[in-house]
């Protein structure tokens, strides 16, 4: 039966994973093994033919190209990955494990500052839809019962590494009139319309002028 291991499963952006490993079939050591990734029992097969001197030394293979590096785009929502490893006939399979993927399909956001100043108070952060992989997102301002829409299309590339996303259009900065007393101040990050999830609850606080 073919052998290997699954090294590592990771996931660069919010709509990828990526899985590390290698695979080898012992009745030819000289050629590279196929390795399939099945999202959902979708089958995705590749090959693994990367230099692995540390499993060539392992197991005294003819070759060390034995390793892989697979990546697979991830939809929103609840996923089963497995790996196998896979015999050169390309028929016969290992299992070499399985996990649980979880791709949010709600808006995503953060306030990062909130500020009174005179008769308004301010609101910085980020917002954006999975579903969208980038901006512009949406932000509505509520004070009480009164709501505020905005664009949350500033630059924000920390945003934007930090999550893979396809621009950093998701960054806001807004201000809102604030009356005298205090108040009840929300922020939602708005899920886009036609798309899954819900709007999101970024902030709400009481604050006083």
């Amino acid at each position: 039966a073919p052998r290997g291991h699954v090294d590592s499963t990771s996931r660069p952006a919010l709509h990828t994973v990526r899985v590390t490993g290698w695979t080898l079939d012992a009745n030819d050591s000289s050629r590279p093994t196929p390795v399939d990734l099945e999202l959902d029992g979708v089958r995705h097969r590749s090959t693994a033919d990367l230099p692995r001197p540390d499993v060539q030394r392992a197991f005294g293979t003819v070759s060390p190209n034995h390793g892989f590096g697979v990546s697979l785009t991830v939809p929103g929502g609840n996923h089963r990955l497995c790996t196998f490893a896979v015999a050169l006939n390309g028929v016969d399979r290992t299992a070499l494990g399985c996990s649980m993927l979880s791709v949010p399909v709600s808006p995503l956001g953060h306030v990062d500052t909130l500020a009174v100043s005179g008769t308004t108070v301010r609101l910085s952060g980020w917002t954006f839809d999975p579903d969208v992989n980038g901006g512009p997102g949406r932000v509505h301002v509520y004070v009480d019962g009164a709501g505020y829409p905005f664009d949350a299309a500033s630059a924000r590339a920390d945003v934007q590494r930090a999550y893979g996303l396809a621009n950093s259009s998701v960054g806001f900065s807004v201000a809102v009139p604030l009356p005298a007393g205090t108040h009840r101040v929300c922020a939602y990050g708005i899920n886009r319309p036609g798309t899954s999830g819900a709007n999101t609850t970024l902030l709400c606080k009481s604050v006083s002028r």
